[in-house]
């Protein structure tokens, strides 16, 4: 008998490290991970009939349709490559795209697991995010606040000069957490109410926050 896909989904505001996580665990489980916004770009780049729909809506500055979300998101579960499930990140992100998945879930006969809610206040995102400096060439990441360089926007190891992503940005974090604020309860509340909802602290270490989760998932059945 072949065994059910399994679905999970990481869900919090930007920064809370949902997709640090999601990798973590789709190593442990064999389970994919997939981001919302990476299968949204795979549309456009393979310029299909939904890709350019969805660069032609992006190149308005609109929000992507349910609708069109939804479809891709379809068409990612029936794929081979996620046969034993997927780890969602980034989606859903509305109440309606939270009732579809239960129904596509439902249609392929697949294990809607739960909800990983990571919980971080607005503040501490503000720090993380906001404080955040990147040595361009090796990836290395400081925080101004939580993991300052020795030296004010130099590399420790290098000395070259630290960047500021473009998108770390005060007006764009706002408007990205206004976003995620403008449906959070509704959807936690969907599944609260289905008790498939997992509260994680994510103001604690990336480790601690793995082993919650871990904790968390086995009380769901999930062997690791």
């Amino acid at each position: 008998m072949t065994e059910q896909p399994k679905y999970i989904i990481f869900y919090g505001p930007p920064g809370c490290g949902k997709g640090s996580q999601a990798r973590k665990i789709s190593a442990l489980l064999n389970i994919g991970h997939q981001s919302s916004g990476s299968l949204l770009r795979g549309e456009i780049a393979n310029e299909t009939e939904i890709g350019l729909n969805i660069k032609e809506t992006l190149e308005e500055g609109k929000l992507v349709s349910n609708e069109i979300v939804n479809k891709v998101i379809k068409r990612a579960m029936l794929a081979e490559k996620f046969k034993t499930g997927i780890l969602f990140d980034g989606y859903p992100r509305t109440l309606l795209q939270s009732k579809s998945l239960t129904e596509m879930v439902n249609e392929i006969e697949g294990n809607l697991v739960s909800l990983i809610w990571i919980d971080v206040p607005d503040n501490v995102l503000k720090k993380r995010i906001l404080g955040r400096r990147t040595h361009r060439k090796s990836g290395r990441i400081y925080n101004i606040y939580f993991n300052p360089p020795k030296v004010e926007m130099k590399d420790d190891i290098t000395g070259e000069p630290l960047t500021l992503r473009k998108d770390d940005t005060k007006e764009v974090l706002n408007r990205r957490l206004n976003i995620y604020h403008k449906e959070d309860n509704e959807i936690l509340d969907y599944y609260r109410q289905m008790n498939k909802l997992i509260h994680i602290d994510g103001t604690l270490s990336i480790d601690e926050t793995h082993k919650a989760i871990k904790s968390e998932l086995t009380k769901f059945g999930i062997e690791f």
